[in-house]
């Protein structure tokens, strides 16, 4: 008789389980990750030094190439900029530096 009750309550335990655990779908697992999870965006740095000599940068110094002002130390760092002025920008750019928009002169009368 001890083991029909125990029979009866093991299978009755194991068909418990069974159901508890049927039905409910898993979640499926993405590579992606929720929005909150994923990185931020860079953030990007005002330039403080020279790109050609490392130099802190003197705001009446500057070379504006292709929209962009790179600003200088010294009026001897000019020339390097204006021979390649790619390199400085692309060296910038890859340290997370963002370049300042080159003013750009307003149009007059006679040039519409």
């Amino acid at each position: 008789m001890k083991i029909r009750a125990i029979t009866a309550i093991v299978i009755s335990a194991a068909s418990c389980l069974m159901t508890n655990g049927c039905g409910k779908p898993t979640p499926k697992q993405t590579d992606e990750q929720p929005a909150s999870q994923t990185a931020a965006a860079p953030v990007l740095l005002k330039q403080t030094q020279c790109p050609v000599m490392g130099g802190d940068i003197n705001k009446d110094i500057y070379v504006d190439v292709e929209g962009k002002r790179i600003y200088l130390c010294c009026k001897g760092c000019e020339e390097a900029v204006k021979k390649e002025p790619l390199k400085y920008i692309q060296q910038m750019t890859a340290a997370g530096i963002a370049l300042e928009s080159a003013p750009t002169a307003p149009q007059s009368d006679a040039d519409q």
